[in-house]
């Protein structure tokens, strides 16, 4: 359930998401490529109006598979985590047994999905160029970020 709740959640909210990425990376453009968005609302509406609303999804299905694998990882690696370390005689239940546990899914949770993140946000952010999208696909983006 977690899975299927993180990958509905990230797609429903794909839109503010790829607002995020755009004003994020805006400053790091030349100045003649940035989009100078005023704020998050001026975002959405530029992008529904000069690309079309379909383009407020771009980058969906691997925001939804970063949020897919976030929950997929996240929560066993905890569970499994504590449950390894208490077994081992290590650390009995507490805030200590709870912190090295939660550091240990966060390891675990980036290691596996930050590749997933880069081509999201690569994709995310993509210019048209000449008519034409920068990547022609998903990895494509994957594997230029290589």
């Amino acid at each position: 359930m977690g899975v299927v709740s993180g990958g509905l959640g990230s797609f429903i909210g794909t839109p503010a998401e790829v607002a995020l990425i755009r004003m994020t990376l805006d400053g790091r453009l030349p100045p003649a490529e940035r989009r100078n968005y005023a704020h998050v609302f001026d975002a959405l509406a530029r992008i529904i109006r000069e690309e079309g609303v379909s383009k407020l999804w771009r980058g969906a299905i691997p925001t939804s598979t970063r949020a897919m694998i976030v929950n997929a990882a996240q929560m066993p690696t905890y569970s499994q985590a504590k449950q390894a370390i208490m077994s081992a005689g290590l650390m009995e239940q507490g805030f200590p047994l709870h912190a090295v546990s939660s550091l240990i899914a966060a390891f675990v949770t980036t290691a596996v999905s930050l590749p997933v993140d880069i081509v999201k946000t690569r994709y995310q952010n993509m210019k048209i160029i000449q008519g034409k999208p920068e990547y022609s696909g998903i990895l494509v983006s994957c594997y230029i970020s290589i």
